[in-house]
């Protein structure tokens, strides 16, 4: 399962500047300019801000095959090269997608939602006459089944923790399943950083 890093970049040579686009970032002469684009963020000249076209009209710019880019600073640029831009974050994304590279993870999530909606019927059955459609499958089969995906969903309720060093600690055991390390170490690193933690902070209390 092991997913190795795959370095995107595209370079371009626009009116004298080099642009490289990298991992879905763009630099301009060696300065990133913005960081991730995401398809959201590109529109057309016409929907820029104000301020934008308004700079655009005064300086009686070519917007010709540009677009602005909705990022921190702002951005004109050629579509080409924010299309680029954004398909490479797509890619990259995708690629940690746990549906996408842990096996039976999509299955077990769902396996997951569907005992909480019996739940939620149950409770709601005390008040009413509905029928209660029964649990599909059991969680307990498919975390066996899929093992990986069931540490991986182990450490995404951790990130989801309100704990800050909780939450650390299951992003970092997220992340390092995802990459292929042996589930069974990262689980039980993630429980005993989170345990030390938790002891310390009894302590000092």
């Amino acid at each position: 399962m092991s997913t190795p890093e795959k370095i995107m970049k595209k370079e371009y040579e626009v009116n004298g500047k080099k642009i490289v686009v990298e991992n879905g970032t763009i630099s301009v002469n060696g300065n990133l300019v913005t960081g991730l684009v995401y398809p959201h963020q590109i529109r057309d000249i016409k929907d820029a801000p104000k301020s934008t076209r308004d700079n655009i009209a005064k300086n009686k710019l070519d917007m010709t095959g540009k677009v602005y880019v909705d990022c921190r600073t702002g951005l004109t640029i050629d579509r080409e090269i924010a299309e680029e831009a954004a398909r490479q974050t797509v890619e990259i994304n995708t690629a940690k997608d746990p549906k996408n590279i842990i096996e039976g993870y999509a299955e077990l999530q769902a396996a997951y939602t569907d005992v909480a909606r019996y739940y939620r019927d149950l409770e709601k059955s005390y008040d009413t006459s509905i029928s209660l459609e029964p649990i599909k499958i059991k969680p307990e089969e498919l975390e066996k089944q899929y093992p990986v995906a069931a540490a991986y969903i182990k450490a995404k309720i951790y990130n989801e923790a309100d704990n800050y060093a909780k939450s650390t600690a299951g992003k970092k055991a997220m992340e390092r399943i995802i990459k292929g390390e042996n589930y069974e170490t990262v689980i039980t690193e993630m429980e005993a950083e989170w345990k030390a933690v938790a002891i310390s902070a009894v302590i000092n209390n």
